[in-house]
């Protein structure tokens, strides 16, 4: 006997995980006090894994949208929900002759920054130093201001700080991608433009 529904969600995901996003780095904002002389969190890795949930999320709608596009639609080769994060994003944004991201520039520097920060958390050795990666990371962190004296670097790097960094880089993703594609595409097309609004973004 079947209990669980087995009909898709109607909602999209990139939704429920934005709003989680933005409830949890409101819960960070809530919870930092000035006086402790530091904006540490443990909730920050929350806010990471949660952020890369909503840019996975986002990247597949709007991937199965240009696929089922009325007028314009973009074939993919092979199953794009199996594409990597950044393979993903940077298909998206070539398609119908979009020029793609510049790997050298923003937001993709930050992207892929948060990328790897978020494989350093989901992927941990056990008492190892930091990767190369990883010091990237440490070191674009620095170079914001998101890091703070700590005993290890998840004691630096989870501030309130970086959790804003966080939230504005997953941000940027969409929007640089709807500038990039508006001129060559009907973005309002059956009615998938909530994507692009950019109340949608600042209600974060």
């Amino acid at each position: 006997m079947n209990i669980a529904s087995r009909k898709h969600r109607a909602v999209p995901f990139s939704f429920f995980y934005h709003h989680m996003l933005r409830d949890v780095i409101a819960t960070v904002e809530a919870e930092y006090d000035r006086e402790a002389g530091h904006d540490y969190s443990h909730r920050v890795t929350n806010a990471i894994v949660l952020a890369a949930f909503a840019t996975e999320a986002t990247a597949n709608e709007i991937g199965y949208w240009l696929q089922v596009h009325h007028t314009q639609p973009v074939a993919v080769t092979g199953k794009f929900e199996d594409y990597r994060i950044r393979e993903k994003w940077q298909f998206l944004a070539h398609c119908h002759g979009a020029p793609g991201f510049v790997e050298t520039g923003q937001p993709w520097v930050d992207f892929a920054t948060f990328v790897d920060l978020r494989n350093a958390l989901v992927h941990p050795g056990a008492y190892t130093d930091p990767s190369t990666k990883l010091l990237r990371v440490l070191d674009r962190l620095d170079s914001l201001g998101c890091t703070r004296p700590g005993a290890d670097w998840l004691e630096s790097a989870m501030t309130v700080r970086t959790a804003r960094w966080v939230r504005d880089t997953i941000l940027a993703m969409p929007e640089a991608l709807r500038q990039m594609l508006a001129p060559r595409l009907d973005l309002h097309n059956e009615g998938f433009s909530w994507v692009w609004e950019p109340d949608r973004l600042s209600a974060m």
